[in-house]
């Protein structure tokens, strides 16, 4: 087969997979990159300068659901791509928009749209909206816009000429951005250019957002619906090794005492004044071969920004985890929590301190004796088995153990402390925070593609016990003595 008919071949290809809706990604001769995610009325371009390294700005549009990215490509070859795919969404969606993006001069801190007057304005103003006072670290950028019919890079040919946009009926926007994120040399800042593109991405959405909504067929609740939907392999393969580097270890237990009776005895015999000699379970992982496969993972392969941005968070979170591990029974233990949980803020202290001077316990008299651990385990089975009837996968164990104070739900068990003993008026109450919260969350996380869902995002806890505290107002258990409490564990800590 000849060049020229391999390359019509696969151009039908990707019109074909357009049309059908299909997620289309293709990696170009010379090193450039197609993706289209599904049929969306917009396609952003960046064209790598002949002769001359233009490190960073392809990356801005990395992230987005519709783009072209051109490394040794001719200009010609470019041009034909997206002529073929506007021409394509301008028949499936009445209209299409092509925005190309490029760098400006070093040193500039303005951006400069080049567009249209005229019925399609309405999409250069949302852009230029969302580029308004654009601030990025210490940068705060200038927008201007330019109307006019050459809407591509200096010295290089536009993808299509205006009369072409006309005969087309698709509409052509140029973006000429500030290089902030790299030095006069070339060199990328990468964490700056990071925090730029996310930035960028939802203004570049906006505006095709927009775009789509005046001049398209196209149907769209918002412009976050605008995003990637397929991701790419290799965010579920970084996503797959976190949640494996958590599994290899059960934070809460290991940084739970398994003598916290015997040294709170030991304490309050000794009038308070004794600091506890606590234990802890043996680390199945060492902390170092932790932090290198952590750190082994290349984030900067992931390309949706928001997606990059919940992993980063992850693998700091694992890895102030793992720092805490490592320094339990020592000084810096407390300080490492601090990094972990943040400390108490004045609010929140504030809070808790007006709930215990206004608060009374509210106790009634409780009818029945107290509720064992035992009683408490064959309950928390009963509440897994009703859910379990609507979903067969929910397969939480429930333990008694003996190296337990209270309870804690880890990996979807739930543990309890054969010395418990509850009021009956709490029961219900815990059967919904513990199972009905945390267990739950669990297995609805198992059924979700991302295993995040079930390992838990970065700083997930503070919105998890939120739920759970909520569910016990809502099972009418949040009496007098709980709120106080769970107010008297606030100023504790602080």
């Amino acid at each position: 087969m000849s060049t020229a008919a391999a390359d019509s071949a696969l151009m039908e290809r990707v019109l074909r997979g357009y049309r059908e809706g299909a997620h289309v990604r293709l990696r170009l001769p010379g090193g450039g990159v197609l993706n289209i995610d599904r049929k969306l009325p917009y396609l952003l371009v960046h064209r790598q300068p002949p002769g001359r390294a233009d490190d960073g700005t392809g990356r801005l549009v990395m992230g987005e659901a519709s783009y072209l990215l051109t490394q040794e490509m001719r200009d010609d070859e470019a041009s034909a791509i997206v002529r073929a795919i506007a021409e394509a969404g301008t028949a499936e969606l009445g209209s299409f928009l092509v925005l190309e993006v490029w760098s400006g001069d070093d040193g500039s801190e303005q951006f400069v749209i080049h567009g249209p007057a005229g019925a399609a304005a309405e999409s250069v103003d949302a852009l230029a909206r969302g580029l308004d006072g654009f601030r990025a670290g210490p940068f705060t950028t200038e927008t201007v816009v330019r109307t006019t019919d050459d809407r591509h890079p200096p010295a290089r040919p536009p993808l299509l000429t205006a009369q072409e946009c006309w005969q087309i009926g698709c509409l052509l926007i140029g973006l000429e951005v500030p290089p902030l994120y790299r030095s006069a040399d070339g060199t990328v800042y990468p964490v700056f250019a990071r925090r730029m593109r996310a930035l960028l991405s939802p203004v570049l959405r906006q505006a095709a957002f927009e775009f789509a909504r005046v001049q398209t067929t196209a149907s769209f609740e918002s412009y976050r619906a605008l995003g990637p939907r397929s991701f790419g392999s290799t965010l579920f393969e970084i996503d797959r090794e976190l949640a494996e580097i958590e599994r290899s270890y059960q934070f809460l237990l290991l940084v739970t005492p398994v003598n916290s009776r015997e040294a709170w005895i030991r304490f309050r015999d000794a009038g308070y004044d004794y600091e506890p000699d606590f234990h802890y379970r043996l680390l199945p992982v060492d902390p170092d071969v932790l932090k290198r496969r952590l750190y082994a993972l290349d984030l900067e392969d992931v390309a949706d920004p928001a997606m990059a941005f919940l992993l980063r968070d992850k693998r700091d979170e694992l890895d102030r985890q793992v720092t805490m591990l490592a320094e339990r029974g020592t000084p810096d233990f407390r300080l490492a929590s601090m990094r972990l949980y943040k400390p108490v803020d004045d609010t929140l202290l504030a809070a808790a301190r007006d709930i215990l001077d206004t608060v009374p316990h509210g106790l009634g008299p409780d009818t029945g004796g107290a509720v064992t651990a035992e009683d408490f385990a064959r309950l928390a089975r009963a509440e897994i088995e009703h859910y379990r009837a609507v979903w067969p996968e929910v397969a939480a164990d429930v333990q008694v153990r003996p190296d337990l104070v209270g309870l804690m739900v880890s990996r979807g068990d739930l543990l309890i402390g054969e010395r418990l003993s509850l009021r009956p008026a709490r029961v219900d109450a815990l059967l919904h925070h513990e199972v009905g919260t945390h267990v739950l969350t669990w297995y609805n996380g198992l059924a979700q593609p991302l295993r995040q869902l079930h390992a838990g995002l970065a700083d997930y806890d503070e919105l998890q016990e939120g739920l759970a505290v909520f569910s016990e107002y809502l099972a009418d258990g949040l009496d007098g003595l709980r709120m106080r409490t769970l107010a008297a564990r606030v100023v504790a800590a602080h």
